[in-house]
């Protein structure tokens, strides 16, 4: 009784905190002058794009994110790690994770200390992170996450989520704005972090976030809690960056499973594993040349929610960039994001979004989530509004000869399970051609 008591406490509590926003140091509209034409600031797109490795956000978590899971965030390093903190993972040192997860200590508490003959004593470990940020005048992030372990000793994921997002909103509201302009936002401040550990960076431009990751998330643009950050400094200062427009975002502690609205998955290329290891971005310039295999989209009808599944292809030609605009689905091109300067890669200066095409993708499936032991009537009012449809096998391994990578989308969505409303769902699929 203790502990559903305590769950409901920590669920109910998140219910009423709003989420952090950099919207308190946006800058009014304006316009500026490049040297590739008058732009107006803040960009207003519809979508902006992450690049994540399949291993972080996995088409598993995404799909959960579209069905209204609200624990389905994408983290920043503060937020994994006060998550793994609260379900007593942070200190592990006998798995097969410890040394992905001795480097996410690295770089978190700054200067980690511990016995490396006895890596689980608990007094070799501090954290400097932990005893110096704050979430309120009074309380350090050490002592908001040790109050919670006092009313419990171990958090599932989904309640250290939801307790980390809580943490996370408390943290950027004792910051005040100007702390958080220097530090996040104006590169001219003497203060800015170029990659500070409780921000994600997201962008504008599909190529930009392919460098980064396998896996592109496609994100409704919330003005509300982003950033420009490229536009807020040429606007400032005149600063793009180190070489261009980058067409960066910043969005403060998580992206909210509500601001997911797609996934594209591509094929893991031979290429080191960056999770555990060093790897220069010029071994990754491999990553904006992959196709899209598949994209998963979340699709609202009638306060309906399904998800539209479609193959990589315009045509019979492998497809490297999709949009959407008002439900509208289209292919699109784009430019090399990147240029070779001796051993060193550089961001082309003008970066165009890629022009639309009236390439329409080919739909393979609409999912639906439904109650186990029911299925839904096939979605034909959906599939209709298509024109082109792919009897493409999603029973494909997108892993590379390692074993990295996104696994067969089909087995994923046939081994979803989901609890909504106190009872438990599946997905159901419907093929567009059968």
């Amino acid at each position: 009784m203790k502990r559903i008591l305590t769950s409901l406490l920590v669920f109910s509590s998140m219910a009423t905190v709003a989420a952090p926003s950099l919207q308190s140091v946006q800058l009014y509209k304006q316009s500026i002058d490049t040297p590739y034409g008058n732009i107006t600031f803040p960009r207003d797109y519809e979508l902006r794009y992450r690049g994540q490795e399949a291993e972080l956000f996995p088409l598993e978590k995404a799909l959960r994110a579209f069905y209204g899971d609200k624990t389905a965030t994408v983290e920043s390093l503060d937020f994994s790690s006060i998550s793994l903190i609260l379900q007593k993972k942070w200190w592990i040192g006998d798995t097969p994770e410890d040394k992905k997860m001795w480097r996410m200590r690295k770089y978190f508490c700054k200067n980690w200390k511990a016995d490396n003959r006895d890596v689980n004593n608990i007094k070799n470990k501090y954290c400097h992170y932990l005893k110096v940020h704050k979430v309120s005048r009074f309380q350090t992030l050490e002592e908001e996450i040790n109050d919670y372990l006092d009313k419990k000793s171990k958090y599932s994921e989904q309640e250290a989520n939801l307790i980390t997002q809580k943490i996370m909103n408390k943290k950027f509201s004792y910051e005040s704005d100007r702390d958080k302009k220097e530090r996040l936002v104006d590169y001219n401040s003497g203060r800015y972090q170029d990659f500070p550990s409780d921000v994600l960076f997201s962008t504008i431009f599909q190529q930009n976030a392919m460098i980064y990751g396998d896996t592109i998330l496609v994100l409704n643009r919330n003005d509300n809690r982003s950033l420009d950050l490229s536009y807020f400094n040429g606007a400032t200062n005149g600063r793009w960056g180190k070489a261009a427009d980058a067409g960066e975002y910043i969005t403060p502690g998580y992206i909210q499973s509500s601001e997911i609205n797609g996934i594209y998955l591509r094929k893991r290329m031979e290429y080191p594993d960056k999770l555990r290891n060093q790897v220069r971005l010029g071994t990754y310039k491999i990553q904006k040349d992959t196709p899209i295999e598949f994209a998963f989209f979340k699709y609202v009808d009638k306060g309906e929610t399904y998800v539209l599944v479609f193959d990589g292809k315009r045509g019979s030609s492998n497809a490297y960039c999709m949009t959407r605009k008002n439900y509208v689905f289209k292919h699109c091109s784009w430019a090399e994001p990147m240029f070779t300067d001796g051993l060193d890669l550089k961001l082309i200066g003008n970066q165009p979004l890629g022009k639309v095409h009236n390439y329409v993708p080919n739909l393979i499936a609409v999912l639906t989530l439904n109650e186990v032991g029911k299925i839904s009537d096939r979605p034909d009012h959906i599939i209709n509004k298509f024109k082109y449809y792919s009897s493409e096998s999603l029973d494909v391994s997108l892993k590379n000869s390692l074993g990295i990578g996104e696994d067969s989308p089909l087995k994923t969505i046939q081994n979803f399970k989901m609890q909504k409303n106190g009872k438990d769902h599946k997905i159901n699929i419907f093929y567009t051609k059968e």
